[in-house]
């Protein structure tokens, strides 16, 4: 369960569309509320670490094949296989700094610096969804080198 509360407080004097006056809210973070992360973006690290090591593997064995056939297809997956290394790598980087803003979060917390928990927790989140962000350009990405193959080995197009 989520400890995070969210409290409301009434602003005298500026009307509103709640009977004549303004609610402002107000969030306070529990120390549990960063801790819950944790697990989230190991998990992901890890399926990018894994997602990793096999574009890595397959850029070696396409490299290999390009120096026995040279062929062009081959030269565009090696290619696109770089770009989506790239984005990988930029998707694990943001996941540790991620993690490393949701300690700092904690730390924060601990300390009673709750501006600072609240700016580095928000930090965290976004970079985790900025993460998610790369994962659906490197899915479409994938799609785009499939079809290279595809095409490649039929011979026409793909649709």
């Amino acid at each position: 369960a989520c400890h995070t509360s969210v409290r409301v407080h009434r602003r005298a004097g500026r009307p509103g569309c709640h009977g004549g006056s303004a609610y402002a809210p107000t969030v306070t973070l529990s120390i549990e509320t960063p801790a819950l992360l944790f697990p989230a973006i190991s998990f992901l690290v890890l399926a990018y670490t894994n997602r990793y090591s096999a574009l890595t593997r397959l850029a070696r064995d396409l490299l290999r094949e390009y120096e026995h056939t040279a062929a062009d297809h081959v030269a565009d997956q090696v290619v696109m296989v770089r770009g989506r290394i790239r984005i990988i790598r930029a998707m694990l980087t943001m996941a540790a700094i991620s993690m490393g803003c949701a300690v700092l979060a904690i730390l924060g917390l601990y300390e009673s610096w709750e501006g600072f928990a609240k700016a580095v927790f928000m930090a965290s989140l976004v970079l985790l969804t900025l993460t998610y962000v790369l994962a659906v350009v490197e899915i479409f990405q994938s799609s785009r080198a499939l079809d290279v193959q595809m095409r490649a080995t039929l011979g026409r197009p793909v649709s």
